[in-house]
């Protein structure tokens, strides 16, 4: 809470900032007045007149195209005009050899289209020690399961006889009826 004598106190100090702001303007004004009656404004040189400056000529320079001298003659002996031009690249070194040349044997010159997937297996086993084998064909050909494969892709033969398995069709009565009847429209050929 505020007392009294805490805005008392308070209103005093501000008119002591006051009194104090006024002195120091008064200092300030007498000092400037003191200055001016000395007449030191008269030391401060004048300005300097501005001039005008002169528009800098531009120096058109006229672009011209390098001396074109004429090339000298060389001098050659005769037998070096008659070199024929080297080749580029040597046939023996650049070119693969020919395939009745070549005496090793790869993967792919054994494996024949008649192979069965066992020989093929077979072959792939005999050449893992040659690095002519993909990593993946070691790794993803293995042998197959060829009795699963076998059951896997036969059909039995009960399967039609089967209601169970057979999709419930509702309306396979209307179906035939409906190819029954665009066959009797269908004119014959003959």
């Amino acid at each position: 809470m505020k007392t009294k004598h805490d805005t008392q106190r308070r209103t005093q100090q501000t008119k002591e900032r006051l009194k104090k702001k006024e002195l120091e303007y008064q200092r300030d004004l007498q000092r400037y007045n003191e200055i001016l009656a000395k007449g030191v404004e008269n030391d401060i040189p004048p300005k300097r007149a501005k001039c005008k400056r002169r528009s800098r000529r531009r120096v058109v320079k006229k672009i011209q195209p390098p001396p074109n001298h004429p090339k000298r003659p060389q001098y050659s002996s005769l037998g070096s005009s008659e070199k024929t031009p080297k080749q580029s690249y040597s046939p023996s070194t650049d070119l693969p050899p020919h395939l009745q040349e070549t005496t090793t044997k790869s993967f792919e010159n054994k494996v024949q289209l008649k192979h069965t997937y066992p020989e093929l297996l077979k072959i792939i086993n005999q050449n893992l020690s040659s690095n002519t084998i993909d990593i993946p064909l070691i790794h993803n050909l293995a042998p197959k399961n060829l009795e699963y494969e076998s059951k896997r892709f036969s059909i039995p033969a009960d399967f039609y006889n089967s209601t169970v398995e057979l999709p419930n069709y509702s309306d396979a009565n209307e179906i035939d009826f409906f190819f029954a009847e665009t066959l009797k429209s269908d004119l014959s050929l003959v």
